[in-house]
């Protein structure tokens, strides 16, 4: 399953996005409730270290986890405005 959510990637085509907001919105839903996840899963790492349970090794790899997730939500948001711009662009030209 972690090899699966590290290879996790959503990018956003704006030819896509001009066809079919909502799925790109959900790609970008999906980007934050993985944060969401990996947040909850630190905090129980975090937790087992204080009760002598974990490493500081695992520890640092969900912080790791939780970062890249960071980076790939906010890359998506980039890529969101970006495709959004477009599309606001293409409309003022046709009025």
């Amino acid at each position: 399953m972690n090899t699966l959510l590290s290879n996790f990637k959503i990018s956003v085509n704006p030819d896509i996005y001009l066809k079919d907001p909502e799925s790109s919105e959900l790609g970008r839903k999906i980007a934050q409730d993985l944060i969401c996840d990996y947040k909850v899963l630190l905090k129980g790492e975090e937790r087992k270290f204080e009760l002598g349970e974990s490493s500081l090794f695992v520890i640092n790899s969900r912080e790791a986890k939780l970062i890249e997730s960071q980076v790939k939500d906010i890359v998506l948001e980039n890529e969101l405005l970006g495709a959004k711009s477009e599309l606001y662009k293409i409309r003022s030209l046709t009025f």
